[in-house]
């Protein structure tokens, strides 16, 4: 879950895994089962092996899931017309989301935002600009790829009345100074949005979060 959003992601770690279970950013089927049964297209991509093993990232997952996980008892991942490669059994979900709904509210605390306001706008702040057209492959820092640096970085703003952003800060470093630089950096260059609508009506001022994802494919020589 990424905090003060309606986005969720799915992060698998498996040690057991021998080779990736995605090979590349591709559809996946996600099933949730607990009285009724609902399949969701998503989609994933192993990261860069850490200690910890292997991990699976999973996105687009549709603004239901967490209601719809914290009523199931069971997930599987399904690469399309194969059988599962991911089965987890669990008995209360519900558990875990109220949970990490407790810290996401205490994160955004400690970032300096309001979470309480931000439920109170008619309507949130909008891209307008297009994520791929303001973080784009070829901005990746040179330093960054010569390390094979892959990491998250996730940053708050403002975005003003005339959708401008500011004020941006990393909140969760990636581990890479370059590249948590560079987000902030692109974000207040090339971003603009479509300004939150207040209990007024009105366009209004708001805090963000975003996380950006940057993967080294492979390691270069050099």
């Amino acid at each position: 879950m990424i905090p003060g959003r309606q986005i969720s992601e799915l992060m698998i770690v498996d040690p057991g895994w021998k080779s990736d279970p995605v090979s590349f950013y591709r559809s996946i089927t996600l099933t949730l089962e607990s009285d009724q049964k609902a399949e969701m297209p998503v989609a994933g991509l192993t990261l860069p092996v850490t200690g910890a093993g292997r991990t699976l990232m999973v996105d687009r997952l549709p603004g239901e899931f967490r209601d719809r996980f914290a009523k199931s008892t069971s997930l599987k991942l399904a690469l399309p017309g194969k059988e599962p490669f991911v089965s987890i059994a669990y008995e209360d979900a519900s558990r875990a989301i109220d949970a990490l709904m407790d810290c996401d509210k205490g994160l955004l605390k400690s970032w300096g935002i309001d979470f309480d306001a931000a439920t109170k706008f008619k309507k949130g702040a909008q891209w307008l600009t297009k994520q791929n057209d303001v973080f784009r492959p070829s901005d990746y820092p040179t330093n960054s790829i010569r390390k094979a640096s892959s990491g998250i970085v996730v940053i708050a703003f403002q975005i003003t009345l005339d959708g401008n952003p500011s004020s941006c800060r990393v909140v969760g470093s990636s581990g890479d100074r370059d590249l948590d630089r560079t987000t902030c950096e692109l974000l207040s260059k090339r971003a603009k949005f479509m300004p939150a609508i207040g209990p007024d009506g009105k366009p209004a001022e708001s805090s963000a979060v975003e996380a950006i994802t940057w993967i080294v494919m492979a390691k270069p020589r050099f």
